[in-house]
This record gives C-alpha cells, sequence and structure tokens, in this order.
C-alpha cells in the first residue's frame, strides 16, 4: 500500500510541476494562481495544498531538485577526472548532465525565461562557478594570470549559460552526445577560430 501511495503521490506532485512550468513560460509567477496550476490537469486546489504551501514552496522545490541534480552528476563527472585528459574528461562531463537537462528543458525554459525574476540564472550561474573553480582545482591548473580572474570567470560561465539556451530553446535541439561535442569544441576553441575567413 506504501508503494501505491508513493506513487501516487510522485505522480500527482509531477502533474503539478509540469502544470505550472507551463504556465511559467508564459506568465509572470506572480500573476499565477493556484486554480490555473490544477485546472488543466483536474486536480483540486485541496490537492495542491496537501503537497505544497504555496506556489513559493512549489518554486523553491523544483528549484533545490534541479540544482541538487546538477551538482550530483557533476560531481560523477569531477570523481573521474584523474583517468581523463582534459577534453576526454570535459565531453564525459557533460555527457553526464546534459541527458538530464535535454530531459527536463520544460523546466529550464520556464525558470530562465527573461519575464520572470532571475533568481534562478544565478543561482545556476553559482552553481556553475562553483563547478569549474573546482574542475580548474582538481586538474592542477590556475586561471591565467593574463586577465583579471574574474573575467575569465565570467569569459568562461556566461558563454557556457548562453549556448545552453540556445540549445534548449530550440524546436528540436540537438541530441545530448552530439551537442557535447558541440559544446566541448567551443571550450577548447579561441573566439577567432570559430569563424572561417574568405581568402
Amino acid at each position: 500500500m506504501t508503494n501505491k501511495n508513493d506513487l501516487r503521490t510522485r505522480r500527482t506532485q509531477t502533474q503539478i510541476k509540469t502544470s505550472f512550468l507551463k504556465l511559467l513560460k508564459k506568465e509572470p509567477f506572480e500573476k499565477i494562481t493556484i486554480s490555473q496550476i490544477t485546472k488543466p490537469v483536474h486536480l483540486s486546489r485541496r490537492t495542491f495544498y496537501t503537497h505544497y504551501v504555496d506556489k513559493y514552496e512549489l518554486m523553491a522545490v523544483i528549484k533545490r531538485e534541479t540544482l541538487s541534480t546538477l551538482e550530483c552528476l557533476s560531481q560523477q563527472g569531477t570523481n573521474e577526472i584523474k583517468n581523463n585528459d582534459l577534453s576526454d574528461q570535459t565531453i564525459f562531463s557533460f555527457q553526464l548532465v546534459l541527458p538530464y537537462i535535454y530531459e527536463h528543458r520544460l523546466t529550464f525554459q520556464a525558470l530562465l525565461v527573461p519575464h520572470n525574476n532571475q533568481t534562478f540564472y544565478y543561482e545556476l550561474r553559482n552553481l556553475l562557478l562553483r563547478i569549474i573553480n573546482e574542475r580548474i582545482h582538481a586538474y592542477g591548473a590556475q586561471v591565467t594570470a593574463k586577465i583579471p580572474p574574474e573575467y575569465v570567470q565570467s569569459i568562461l560561465i556566461d558563454s557556457l549559460l548562453g549556448v545552453l539556451m540556445v540549445w534548449i530553446n530550440k524546436p528540436v535541439p540537438e541530441k545530448p552526445a552530439e551537442f557535447a561535442k558541440i559544446i566541448s569544441q567551443t571550450r577548447l576553441l579561441a573566439p577567432l577560430e570559430l569563424l572561417d575567413f574568405e581568402s
């Protein structure tokens, strides 16, 4: 009985989250009502409040679960660093994280949509910053002294986030394995190497 109840709870929570995220893509968070969330999935307001205190808790849960999963997947990649060179490890790390992002595109699209509060963007950015710094340390490397470190970090993180946002918002995005190779190439090439100049 407990397993059936757990399955029912997870299914209901998934319905609530999916409905909420679809709304969040189209409407500002402040304007979303509980009825708007529950009506499309044929649930009552009472059912919603059985699982969440309010929409703020729902949002917090989604953010926490998303960031926690990304961190766990990234940590798996970090643990394999010593057995791979930089290029192989970069692809390996993305191959762990990108399938999750691909499968949960709706979550990232909704949380990163411009018309909503950008707190998730900065939470994600801070997570990536921490992960990148851990990778730099694990490789025994350090940021070049040619450029102030805050600019190097911005180049690494903001360009990565920009590419990811283009990918998740494409109508038909590349499969994770293909995109892992693309993003790995962009990380290892200088900007001018991405251009072809006519002779």
